[in-house]
């Protein structure tokens, strides 16, 4: 299937300009996950967010970013950033127990109803049918994984993020220019080389 759709889920104020470049690899890693033949063995662990390829680990999307600055949140405060995170993979495991049928809504936080209810909009008014939830992949060209919120059926290659908020409503980027995975490639580069450097 060359046609698919990269759904990003967001939470905050405000979409970063990161996450086009983070969903660019994110779709160009799932395109050779699609023409790949032979077995791999990818192993994610989700207390120490560590990717293992074959048993060797391998850096994520996110970090890589992190790495060369892209994505650089040394300006907030620690405290805030871990209840920033925390509420995050919150409202994300919502969405994705919901998207599995598996969720205990009487047990659900009052404060994720509103994101939640913006998440079942976005899914009613876009009609995505989803084929990947929350199922890590990596690049075994480039020595890279990540976690990619949501892949659809698509008649068109498209990215979206989609930016949920606490008034229960959703804004949805749409990202294009191609140059994105340039950009990522150019950050892995210098991550690598970095490396090298340092031995």
């Amino acid at each position: 299937m060359d046609n698919f759709t990269v759904v990003d889920i967001k939470t905050g104020f405000e979409m970063l300009p990161y996450t086009a470049i983070q969903m660019a690899a994110y779709e160009n890693i799932y395109v050779e996950t699609l023409k790949r033949k032979e077995a791999i063995d990818l192993t994610f662990d989700k207390d120490s967010h560590s990717y293992k390829l074959n048993g060797v680990v391998i850096p994520s999307v996110t970090q890589i970013l992190q790495k060369v600055g892209i994505s650089d949140f040394s300006m907030v405060p620690a405290d805030r950033l871990e209840s920033a995170r925390k509420f995050g993979s919150a409202v994300h495991l919502a969405c994705e127990l919901f998207d599995k049928g598996t969720l205990d809504e009487c047990a659900l936080d009052s404060n994720l109803w509103p994101y939640l209810d913006a998440w079942v909009s976005f899914k009613k008014e876009y009609a995505l049918e989803f084929i990947s939830i929350e199922k890590p992949i990596t690049s075994v060209i480039y020595r890279v994984a990540g976690t990619p919120d949501r892949i659809a059926k698509s008649d068109k290659r498209r990215r979206l993020a989609v930016l949920l908020n606490e008034e229960g409503t959703y804004k949805v980027t749409e990202y294009k220019d191609k140059n994105d995975w340039q950009i990522f490639i150019a950050a892995l580069s210098v991550t690598n080389w970095k490396e090298r450097q340092n031995g």
